[in-house]
Order: structure tokens, then sequence, then C-alpha cells
């Protein structure tokens, strides 16, 4: 069977073999999938010997630091040079905080993804809402173009897959998509780091805030919504460093609910909403998170409300009751 991508996967190659420089760029707040696909195309584009550097306005997160090599990251666009930019996993190009740049620049704009259509940008689009994750896209990109799947590659596609599938647990996981997994191992891929995305180790500050959020968490039966709220002042007297991906882990695994929703005050009066739903629950939370500026997957989606927290969930449940049935 004919690779449906073959034809774009042979432009965005000739693209990058004769690019003076390529800028890599995903979504703000980079999750797994991310940062695993930005760098998995860089560990690509060294072994093609092209210069590169990424942009990732928000930088790398702690738990995902062992997906790093030595390219160059930029956190702001001040620094930024390269005539291509390869946009990868973002579902609307303003996610990648490169939508005033790149119309004041010269550039050439090529996007991977996975997400459903969009506000995507690019001369090359490679699209395709039936793979697993970015990294499925990014691994058959790498295989058509003879790229050695060496051990850091294989590790990054990995965390990618392994992260937007929640660990070859959801529905997005597909016979293809365990076929690539079992390759990737094959090649070296560090299975018990990546593993440690979904199941990472918790110091005391992060379990007295995380227990803290459970013991009050809500239930909202109108909508069938569970929720749980941490507020700035906890965030800094434990210090801003703590993991509390385990939160929304766990409130997600509701059988009662439709979705659940994490509230993280990141800011005082800014909340970073992380929203989760379930395969049979018939609630797109990506629908959600779209109506103030967000945006991700059916059953895993993100964005960012201002506000008093009381305004920010009277927001979020009038957001939520023009999708949930």
């Amino acid at each position: 069977m004919q690779n449906p991508h073959e034809e774009n996967f042979a432009k965005l190659l000739e693209l990058i073999k004769n690019a003076q420089g390529v800028i890599l760029a995903t979504h703000k707040n980079p999750d797994g999938d991310a940062i695993g696909a930005v760098y998995a195309l860089s560990h690509a584009l060294s072994y093609l010997a092209r210069p590169h550097c990424l942009y990732l306005p928000d930088g790398v997160p702690d738990d995902l630091t062992f997906l790093q090599n030595d390219a160059p990251v930029h956190e702001t666009h001040e620094a930024l040079s390269g005539d291509v930019v390869v946009a990868v996993d973002y579902g609307d190009f303003s996610r990648t905080n490169l939508h005033e740049y790149a119309p004041a620049h010269p550039l050439r704009i090529a996007t991977i993804d996975h997400h459903p259509p969009s506000n995507h940008r690019g001369e090359i689009i490679i699209l395709d809402i039936a793979a697993s994750s970015t990294c499925e896209l990014v691994y058959r990109f790498c295989v058509f173009a003879g790229i050695p799947i060496s051990k850091p590659l294989a590790t990054c596609l990995l965390a990618g897959i392994v992260f937007d599938t929640g660990g070859l647990q959801h529905s997005n996981t597909s016979s293809p998509a365990l076929d690539i997994a079992s390759d990737l191992v094959r090649s070296g891929a560090r299975m018990h780091k990546v593993s440690g995305i979904l199941h990472g180790e918790f110091d005391k500050p992060s379990l007295r805030v995380i227990a803290a959020a459970l013991v009050n968490m809500q239930y909202d039966k109108e909508l069938g919504m569970s929720y749980a709220v941490v507020y700035n002042h906890d965030l800094v007297r434990a210090g801003e460093d703590i993991d509390l991906s385990l939160v929304i882990h766990i409130l997600g695994t509701s059988m009662e609910q439709k979705f659940a929703a994490f509230l993280k005050e990141i800011e005082p009066r800014k909340f970073r909403v992380s929203l989760r739903s379930d395969t049979g629950k018939n609630v797109d939370v990506s629908r959600i998170a779209k109506q103030f500026g967000g945006g991700g997957h059916t059953l895993a989606s993100g964005c960012q409300i201002e506000g008093e927290f009381s305004d920010v969930l009277a927001r979020l449940r009038g957001a939520a009751k023009t999708v949930v049935a």
C-alpha cells in the first residue's frame, strides 16, 4: 500500500536539504508528543547535516529534559535565524507563538500534525488525524528519508507515542502505532525513561499539593465534570517546579464523569486548564479548549483562562454547556 504522505514527505525532504537554516517549532506549554517530535526532527536534521535551532517559548518541561540534545533552544524571536520553519503538533498556528513573527520574515513553512484541520500554515502540510501522535508521522518521514533510527531518535519518537496514547492504552493506540513502538524499542529507545513521563517520581512538596487538590475535588453533576484547582500561593509555597501531572490523570479515571478539568493558577489570576475525557463519553474537550484559544485532542486538551477562580469556573462551565450532550 502506498504511503499517502509520500509526495509531501518528498517535498519536505527537498525543502530541508535546500534550507540555509531550519527553525523547529511546536506549541506553547509543550507536552511529550510536541517535545518528542521537535527533538526527533533535530536528530534527523543533524544526520542530514542541516543547520537548525529549536524555538520553544516555554522551554522544555523538567520531565522531558532527557530528550534534549545539543541543538540551540531559543525562547524569544530575537535570536531566531533560518529561512525554513518546520512546525509540529500545534493544532492552531497561533499556539506556536510564530503567528506574528512569520509574516514579517521571508520564511517557508511546513507543518506536521495529527490534530484535526484548523489554522494550519505552510506550503507543505502533512496532516493525519488517524495517526496516534505527531511522532508517528515523524517516524514515517524518517523511514521515508532513509534516516537511521538511532537510540536517541527512537527515544524521542517513543516518548511522543507513549504520551499521546496514555501509555498505549487510549483508543488511538492503533495496530500501526504498536508496530512502530515495537520497532523503536528494538532500535534502543529508553523505555524506562519514557514510561516516567506518565508515571514519574514525585517529591514530598508535589505530593502534598496533589493530595490537597484531590481532597478538594468537586463534581458538577449537571455537566458530568470532575474538577480540582491548585492556587498560585500553594505553588509558590511548595516550589515552582513541582510536578502535578498526576492530578489530571487521577481525575480522568472517575467512572461516572463525562470529563475532568484541572485548573492550575500559574500566576495570580491566570489559570492553566487541563481537560480530559474518555472513549464513549461523547465529549470532545478540544471544542471547550478552543473557546479560550487553546487546543489539543478530542480526549485531551488544554487552555488558559484569566480571572478570579469563580469567574474562570463559570466561564469554563458556560463553554462546556455548548459541548456536553
